[in-house]
């Protein structure tokens, strides 16, 4: 694991430096991201249900500027799933997700 190995070699806590080091709505995106699973990398069908709902979330997420609730269903889907989710949200909205997201950041 990530934090474990940064200890390991470091001596220090993951969370703790990256607290020192950054703030904001960085910080909070880093510490969700060491502390959820890692991404799974492996190529399993996505689910077009799940993505829907995210894409509906998302939409809800970017309106009322929830960062954290961004950060946690980002850093919880598989790099398969984000793509799709990617494509579906410009399908529905006809806007990049990613830009949408910069503007709230």
């Amino acid at each position: 694991d990530m934090k474990g190995q940064y200890k390991k070699i470091y001596g220090k806590d993951l969370d703790e430096r990256i607290k020192g080091d950054v703030s904001g709505d960085f910080e909070t995106f880093l510490v969700e991201v060491v502390n959820r699973p890692k991404f799974n990398e492996s190529v399993e069908a996505v689910d077009e249900l799940s993505v829907e709902q995210d894409v509906s979330d998302m939409k809800i997420f970017i309106a009322d500027k929830s960062i954290k609730k961004i950060v946690y269903l980002v850093t919880g889907r598989s790099l398969a799933h984000l793509n799709r989710l990617q494509e579906k949200y410009y399908q529905t909205e006809r806007k990049e997700l990613y830009s949408e997201l910069e503007k709230i950041t």
